[in-house]
């Protein structure tokens, strides 16, 4: 019998099995590449899109622990604090009142909009002890839970690269509608997989335990439908300067693929695939492509509640 698969985000059974992958693969490449330890509890991962609101995500929503993240943190630009895409939500906030950010991580996006009216929803300790040192608001909480008792309460709700990673999307979004007042501003920023994202090969912090879904423009807009939110703006960054190597090697590779008659995969890891890789590099230095026009890694999109 077919499995039957529900999208975790608009609860449509419309969806589309597009790969299986064995999790053996996934953490044989996270070893390889990373260095990294994960941890899967499944034989194997199937990749899903959704023919609805046009949402990517794996089955089982294998999400990482806390283990994972500490591996992660050896990487200096796991965590930046100086991102593109925090000036750009900055444009779109309220003069006044306060803001919420769920998923602080270090909290830099504090600084930016300023500790007094900042607070942030992060389950990470050792980030919540740092911030108490600095006079920033952090609070172990789900926005599921603090919506419950916050109901309203903020002129702005942010989140960024927090939903990718979390197995129930259209909650976390309810939560952060929830938490704003009528007027408020929602701005969500995620990779984009219209962009070097969705032509990576082999990327593997896009797949579980890390990223547990893709998202687009189309799935950015589906947002404001379902939750009834009035869309005030998409953007999408281009390629940005330290970005500029993947994104060209990216386009490449699936130029290859295509020249060779290989389907497009999440993971490829054979031989073949290392051949291609090889190929692309080659190419890319003897005539890097135009990147003015690919869209970059991220996808911001501003909301407004009615």
């Amino acid at each position: 019998m077919k499995n039957k698969y529900f999208c975790p985000l608009c609860n449509s059974s419309d969806c589309q099995l597009v790969e299986v992958i064995d999790a053996d693969e996934i953490k044989d490449a996270y070893l390889r590449y990373l260095d990294v330890q994960a941890d899967l509890n499944a034989k194997e991962i199937r990749y899903i899109v959704c023919s609805s609101c046009n949402l990517g995500f794996f089955d089982p929503m294998a999400t990482g622990d806390e283990n994972l993240y500490k591996q992660l943190q050896k990487f200096d630009w796991y965590y930046m604090t100086d991102k593109p895409e925090y000036y750009l939500a900055k444009k779109y906030l309220p003069s006044v009142g306060k803001v919420l950010e769920v998923g602080s991580g270090k909290a830099a996006f504090a600084e930016i909009v300023g500790k007094d009216r900042y607070v942030g929803l992060e389950f990470n300790d050792e980030a919540i002890a740092r911030a108490k040192t600095t006079g920033i608001n952090l609070i172990k909480e789900s926005i599921e839970n603090h919506a419950i008792g916050h109901v309203k309460q903020y002129a702005a709700v942010v989140s960024f690269q927090v939903l990718e990673h979390v197995p129930n999307p259209s909650t976390f979004i309810q939560g952060c509608v929830d938490s704003l007042q009528v007027g408020g501003c929602l701005i969500l920023a995620v990779p984009n997989h219209d962009g070097i994202c969705g032509l990576a090969q082999n990327s593997i912090l896009d797949l579980p335990p890390h990223h547990v879904s893709h998202w687009g423009e189309k799935t950015m807009q589906y947002i404001a439908f379902h939750y009834d939110l009035e869309l005030v703006s998409i953007d999408a960054e281009g390629v940005a300067d330290f970005h500029m190597m993947w994104g060209a090697k990216a386009i490449y590779e699936t130029k290859l693929r295509a020249i060779f008659g290989l389907k497009p995969k999440l993971i490829y890891t054979n031989s073949f695939a290392k051949f291609i890789g090889k190929a692309a590099s080659i190419w890319l230095r003897i005539s890097p492509p135009d990147l003015s026009l690919v869209k970059g890694h991220t996808i911001l999109a501003c909301y407004k509640k009615k």
